[in-house]
């Protein structure tokens, strides 16, 4: 492991490892200055992060620099969001309650990693317990969505900063949510062990799945927005990632080979299909790997092993064959997915492209 915040902080510098194996994990310095527990993709090349340290970063994975460093909360930032790239708007839930906003734009200069951080421009509060849930639209640009463990949802509109729309169920603690682009809608995962899909402009659920085994950590939406993707908590095989069909509301399908619980799952912006057309899925666990699934048969395509990270927080593909995860204890990695055929066979693999 890395240690400590604050021995963390001290690794100033940001690398790009393209084409390095997993071996070179052990000496990625970090600009991050603890576990990084959220992450999510901006336009273009923009990743944003936050974690253990309140701090939320703004990285181009590009060009290796920070382009922000956010600041403002007083516990650690369990979810964050986005909506721009060169100027746009960064929000960041807590375990303090409390939602964080930031309106940010590129400098001309990149901050240092370690300077001070910028304070929010807004905070937004309604909620109780940890906010453990946030969705931006890329469509619906003044509009944010949030949840937490005190099974309340938020509709707020920004512009105002007023909370619109209050939704409350009894035991809907909330994980997870995703903004179903173009709509008025967000699906969002439950401790209750149920996904469900919530219509903003009625402010009512619409729909709820079947319930499943274990609790839901983590969901996705594809980007037609007909079938969405849940993860599930549990250990010794017993966790799963599910394939759902948001119109007729049945299971498709579901992905086992994590041996501890998933906590993360994206659907991949592909173009590599190989000599069949393949749409896939991605996963990632507290079993420290992220995994690479065929969507449609099932088929564990590539298993990659992040050593040293611990748990692995979260997997998105911020652009074409390209994903990135965070992780507990060694920040963030951004790979390429590779095709290549040996003795007759497709193999997937996965290509260091940066580490922070």
């Amino acid at each position: 492991g890395i240690g400590s915040s604050k021995e963390r902080s001290r690794h100033n510098a940001s690398i790009n490892y393209a084409g390095w194996g997993s071996d070179a994990l052990d000496d990625v310095p970090s600009i991050l200055g603890g576990s990084v527990h959220s992450l999510c993709a901006g336009e273009q090349s923009i990743l944003v992060t936050g974690g253990e340290d309140q701090i939320v970063v703004v990285y181009d994975w590009t060009k290796h620099i920070v382009c922000a460093r956010l600041g403002g909360p007083q516990k650690c930032i369990t979810k964050v969001s986005c909506n721009g790239s060169g100027t746009g708007l960064v929000h960041a839930g807590s375990r303090d309650h409390i939602i964080y906003g930031w309106k940010w734009t590129r400098a001309a200069a990149p901050p240092s990693p370690l300077s001070n951080p910028t304070d929010p421009s807004y905070v937004l509060e309604a909620h109780s317990q940890a906010v453990t849930g946030l969705a931006s639209s890329r469509v619906h640009r003044h509009c944010l969505c949030s949840g937490g463990r005190d099974t309340l949802l938020c509709l707020w509109d920004l512009p105002t900063k007023r909370c619109v729309a209050r939704m409350d169920m009894q035991r809907n603690l909330v994980t997870d949510m995703c903004w179903l682009d173009p709509e008025m809608a967000m699906l969002q995962s439950s401790e209750d062990l149920t996904l469900k899909v919530w219509d903003l402009r009625t402010a009512a659920m619409v729909q709820q799945f079947a319930p499943k085994l274990n609790i839901l950590t983590c969901c996705a939406v594809s980007q037609d927005g007909n079938y969405f993707l849940s993860g599930t908590s549990g250990c010794g095989g017993s966790s799963e990632l599910t394939l759902w069909d948001r119109r007729t509301g049945r299971t498709l399908r579901e992905y086992r080979g994590h041996s501890e619980g998933v906590q993360g799952c994206v659907f991949m912006d592909t173009s590599i299909r190989g000599t069949v057309n393949k749409e896939l899925v991605a996963s990632c666990s507290n079993d420290r790997t992220v995994r690479v699934w065929n969507r449609d048969d099932g088929a564990c395509l590539h298993t990659h092993h992040v050593d040293g990270a611990g748990p692995v927080t979260a997997v998105v593909s911020p652009s074409q064959d390209i994903l990135a995860c965070s992780t507990f204890y060694r920040g963030v990695h951004v790979w390429s997915l590779l095709l290549a055929e040996k003795e007759g066979k497709e193999q997937h693999s996965l290509s260091l492209r940066a580490s922070y």
